[in-house]
């Protein structure tokens, strides 16, 4: 009897939690940030095709290590920030893949 709780508690928990980051809602543009300065719009465009909806992505000039992605659903967007956060594109610098604020 002992083992029916956790199984409970479990399949409650998914529908109670919101999605753990509430800063921005699920949508199709990822924002990612903590890029080394000397990633390219084809390195990243390389690395996020590999995920199905890819559409583009777009380096900020202004601002080095930070780039938007673009996916054509929010079900993809999600699908490559899960595969995503924290890949390290050098050993020593771990990406931050959010929702982009709309």
């Amino acid at each position: 009897a002992g083992g029916a709780k956790p199984a409970a508690a479990a399949a409650a928990a998914p529908a109670a939690a919101p999605a753990p980051d509430a800063d921005a809602p699920p949508n199709s543009t990822l924002f990612v940030t903590n890029l080394p300065e000397t990633t390219t719009d084809a390195m990243l465009s390389m690395l996020f095709q590999q995920f199905p909806g890819f559409s583009r992505t777009r380096m900020v000039p202004a601002k080095p290590g930070i780039a938007f992605v673009e996916f054509e659903t929010e079900v993809a967007a999600g699908v490559a920030r899960s595969g995503l956060r924290g890949f390290k594109i050098t050993p020593e610098k771990a990406m931050n893949v959010e929702y982009a604020k709309r």
